[in-house]
């Protein structure tokens, strides 16, 4: 989608106006005079009750010096009023009740009163007060009360209508909207009851909506198949609600479709036929649902374009395709927390979204009308939930598989995804040893290797990896030392629990028994099966001397006999000496 050329502030109101004010005083050309004094205090009336800011001050003159003010050159009486097309209101200065002021606005083109503290519910007379208004934004308040059928009346002259509702307290059904209107926000608010009547209410008409924005509220019921009136949508977003059943079939007459996120409800069924249709697919969120079976064939194929990939939390098993790996521009692929077994795909190299970054490939959706809405998407990282906005996503890129039952080994080709910051591997039955090549991967800022049978020692190229903030390695198979380096040895000791590891920052101190490294390992040859040449000499030296000296004694019968006879007279002599040693110790004589 196109790009605005700038962008709104959320804590500003900005508004066009054209107020004509014709003095009675005729005649004259329209240049700067000098200001009456009554006059000018009538207008510093005006901006005190209406509060708009200016820059009227009694100090100036009102004539020349004051924006939008149009004097006659001969009488100096007012004329006309010319606000800038930008006035702006600082929004920090409306609350907490709704701005009374804008009802003598007869001609506003565009309202933005977002996040101004206002606690007020929205009166009647706003919905119809100008006749040109095209974008309201007032979000993230504390707005209340129901809307009900209030946006249908909204001026149908306009040729492109935005509202943005989103994060205050509406409650109440869905309110009915004009087939015209291009872009609704209401979530994160109270609204409940199904969806069916919002989305099946025109039954002889096609809406022009590209971006609704649905999440964070209470409805619930059955998705109904009505899509086909809906086809300029480019985001949908319902998620955090309690819908429940499957796509409907309608689904994939959403050719131009970008952005569906649809996680944490209750759908159920298999992957979404349907969406086999929606081609420029960019963004697809289906997790914390009940979604079951196999990944179809046709998602690497038909949805090609997919930057983020979530299906987190559902019932999904089976070998994961190898049409998969042809999602060459995924940023993000979460599928943790599902039944999926088998080996990871060597095939995963091809994933070359997660090797070089490109921040100009498949622009994620956002709003026509002053970037209101960006899009977002959640990442688990750190151990922790994110959302991340399309500046982030951008550059992040995370590769998240835990808590499946992919087994074998890692192998070298996922280490290629070099651009990866993000890498969850934990709780599957994963075996062998760690590549050494991880350490190639210098983005990675969480690695998580937990809860899998991993064996050996830890890589030394571990200590290269300067940017990892979150490392867990604990309960596999591994041993050893663990390498030296001030990343590693910074990690709290729980990162390696449960494995056969010593040395800092683990209590056990390491011993040669325990794998302290040789020397040579220090040098990197793998002599494991060299024979120690000091032990073998040590045994032969032994049995050398033992046999030249018994042997002697054995042949020669002469020195046999002169041995012996010596030890005999050496024994004697200690039995002699051992008791006059004893009598002269205890005053016994013979």
């Amino acid at each position: 989608m196109g790009t605005s050329p700038h962008r709104i502030d959320h804590f500003l109101v900005i508004f066009f106006t054209f107020v004509v004010m014709e003095s009675c005083i005729s005649g004259g050309s329209y240049s700067v005079g000098v200001c009456k004094e009554e006059e000018k205090q009538a207008l510093l009336c005006f901006k005190n009750e209406s509060k708009i800011p200016t820059n009227w001050v009694h100090t100036t003159d009102c004539c020349s010096e004051w924006d939008g003010v149009v004097c006659d050159n001969v009488t100096g009486h007012v004329i006309e009023l010319r606000p800038a097309p930008n006035l702006t209101v600082n929004s920090s200065q409306e609350g907490p009740q709704f701005p009374a002021w804008l009802q003598s606005q007869s001609h506003i083109g565009l309202l933005a009163i977002s996040n101004a503290e206002i606690q007020d519910e929205i009166p009647t007379w706003f919905w119809n007060f100008s006749s040109s208004l095209g974008i309201i934004d007032v979000s993230h308040n504390q707005l209340r009360g129901e809307i009900r059928n209030a946006l249908f009346w909204l001026p149908k002259d306009s040729m492109r209508l935005a509202v943005y509702l989103g994060s205050n307290q509406f409650s109440g059904p869905l309110p009915r909207i004009p087939v015209h209107m291009s872009e609704l926000d209401l979530s994160n608010n109270f609204f409940s009851g199904d969806v069916s009547s919002f989305l099946c209410h025109v039954q002889n008409a096609s809406y022009e909506l590209s971006i609704l924005l649905l999440g964070g509220n209470g409805l619930s019921g059955y998705i109904p198949d009505c899509w086909m009136h809906w086809p300029n949508l480019v985001v949908i977003n319902v998620n955090e609600n309690q819908l429940i059943g499957s796509m409907p079939n309608s689904t994939g007459l959403l050719n131009i479709l970008e952005s569906l996120d649809a996680h944490m409800n209750m759908l159920s069924g298999y992957f979404p036929p349907s969406l086999q249709k929606c081609t420029h697919l960019l963004k697809l969120d289906l997790g914390e649902n009940g979604f079951t079976g196999k990944i179809p064939t046709w998602v690497g194929t038909s949805l090609s374009n997919l930057t983020i990939l979530r299906l987190r939390s559902n019932h999904f098993f089976g070998e994961l395709p190898p049409s998969i790996c042809h999602l060459s521009f995924l940023h993000l692929l979460d599928l943790a927390d599902n039944n999926f077994f088998g080996g990871i795909p060597l095939c995963f190299r091809n994933l070359s979204g997660m090797i070089n970054i490109d921040t100009n490939k498949n622009e994620m959706p956002q709003s026509m009308i002053f970037e209101i809405f960006h899009e977002s998407a959640l990442a688990t990282t750190k151990g922790k939930e994110y959302s991340l906005d399309i500046t982030i996503l951008k550059l992040f890129a995370s590769l998240d598989l835990s808590s499946n039952k992919f087994s074998g080994k890692i192998s070298i080709e996922l280490t290629n995804l070099v651009g990866l910051r993000s890498l969850n591997l934990s709780g599957n039955n994963l075996t062998g040893n760690i590549p050494k090549e991880m350490g190639n991967m210098k983005l990675l800022e969480s690695l998580d290797l937990s809860k899998n049978k991993f064996s050996g020692e830890i890589p030394l190229s571990f200590s290269s990896l300067s940017a990892l903030g979150v490392l867990d390695l604990s309960y596999n198979n591994l041993s050893g030392k663990i390498p030296s380096g001030t990343q590693l040895q910074g990690f709290n000791a729980s990162c390696y629990i449960g494995n056969n590891l010593c040395g800092l920052p683990l209590p056990k101190n390491c011993s040669v028994d325990d794998g302290q490294i040789s020397k040579y390992e220090n040098e990197g040859d793998d002599d494991s099966d060299e024979v120690d040449w000091f032990y073998v000499s040590m045994a032969i030296g032994f049995a050398v001397g033992f046999w030249v000296t018994c042997g002697s004694l054995f042949l020669v019968r002469s020195w046999r006999i002169a041995y012996f006879q010596f030890l005999d007279n050496k024994f004697n002599s200690i039995l002699v000496w051992a008791r006059v040693s004893y009598n002269h110790m205890f005053n016994v004589s013979f």
